[in-house]
């Protein structure tokens, strides 16, 4: 180091240190096949390779917590044992309350060695779409079956598609008998989603309450969630064609006419679960249900104390119900 002190140059001393660098492992990973569908599966490949040229690598091990974005429990396909030398060993293990990862353990290599290994992880259906970062622990090994050596961490981004979020609402029950109920369907697509939804389509069985008759009236209508979209049917529901960009979403009025003969009570109707193209793959949302409330006086009865055997008596209990909310 120089410097000039008062008006004289002066050269000071030079300073040195000694770097050590650890010939520690290297971890990577990757998902290989992703953008997934929600209910479908995907590759995690794992990559771990030995730095020294001269030097084995023993009890190679990492942690890799799957449920940062999957819920739990986690279902997934692991390796044969010995995938990484001869102990080599991939579990799924539990960190606590309802948190679950990889475990790897026993792993060996050879002087310059590498081993790669991968597991099929199943994304549950139903699940939100994103771009979820899966990042594992340090990974650790012996050098020469004595030193302690630790790497770096592997992160990769797992891209999950999912369809647009279908839910459904009788909107102005309880309805009297013989009257008539506004369904009404509501789509969304996330924010997160990586592409815009398109193909989108559902159907409803109306009769699936257990309400034989109960049909919709006044379809079919056009462009009801996208151009090109349309709604038709009686008995059952459908919507097909329709589309969505991320962050959309759609609202779908359909009047229901209600049997005249059908007793008061709660009715529920599942729709099947919604189908959409997202990212050029085919996907499926989750079943949406709601519950049809038909006002009125309901009448049920019990025997309470049976069985009872020839000579004694029996208990016969009737309950009277006003299943509407706000009429006497």
């Amino acid at each position: 180091v120089t410097a000039d002190v008062g008006d004289v140059q002066t050269d000071g001393n030079s300073a040195s240190d000694t770097l050590f660098v650890d010939l520690a492992p290297v971890l990577t990973k990757e998902f290989t096949d992703d953008p997934v569908a929600a209910g479908d599966s995907v590759k995690l490949e794992f990559t771990v390779k030995n730095t020294s040229t001269t030097s084995s690598l023993s009890d190679i091990s990492f942690v890799d917590e799957l449920t940062t974005f999957l819920p739990y429990p986690v279902s997934a396909k692991l390796p044969a044992d010995g995938f990484c030398g001869a102990g080599a060993k991939m579990q799924l293990i539990s960190f606590g309350t309802d948190m679950q990862g990889l475990g790897v353990t026993g792993g060996s290599l050879d002087a310059s060695g590498s081993c790669a290994f991968s597991v099929s992880i199943d994304i549950p259906e139903g699940m939100a779409g994103g771009i979820f970062t899966n990042t594992t622990s340090a990974i650790t090994a012996l050098l020469d079956e004595e030193s302690a050596v630790i790497g770096a961490s592997a992160t990769d981004d797992l891209v999950i598609v999912a369809a647009p979020r279908l839910v459904k609402e009788f909107i102005d029950d309880p309805v009297e008998a013989g009257g008539t109920a506004t369904l009404r369907f509501l789509i969304s697509h996330q924010p997160e989603a990586p592409a815009g939804a398109s193909d989108i389509a559902f159907s409803d069985d109306l009769e699936s309450t257990g309400i034989v008759g109960l049909a919709a009236i006044g379809l079919s209508a056009a462009d009801v969630c996208g151009t090109g979209s349309s709604v038709s049917g009686t008995d059952t529901v459908s919507l097909t064609g329709g589309t969505l960009a991320p962050g959309e979403s759609c609202t779908i009025d359909v009047t229901v006419q209600v049997p005249a003969a059908v007793l008061p009570g709660s009715y529920t109707n599942t729709a099947n679960p919604l189908t959409a193209t997202v990212a050029g793959l085919e996907t499926a949302g989750s079943a949406a249900s709601a519950d049809l409330l038909i006002g009125g006086l309901a009448l049920t009865k019990e025997f309470t104390d049976d069985p009872v055997i020839p000579g004694d008596t029996v208990t016969l209990e009737f309950t009277l119900t006003n299943v509407t909310t706000n009429v006497d």
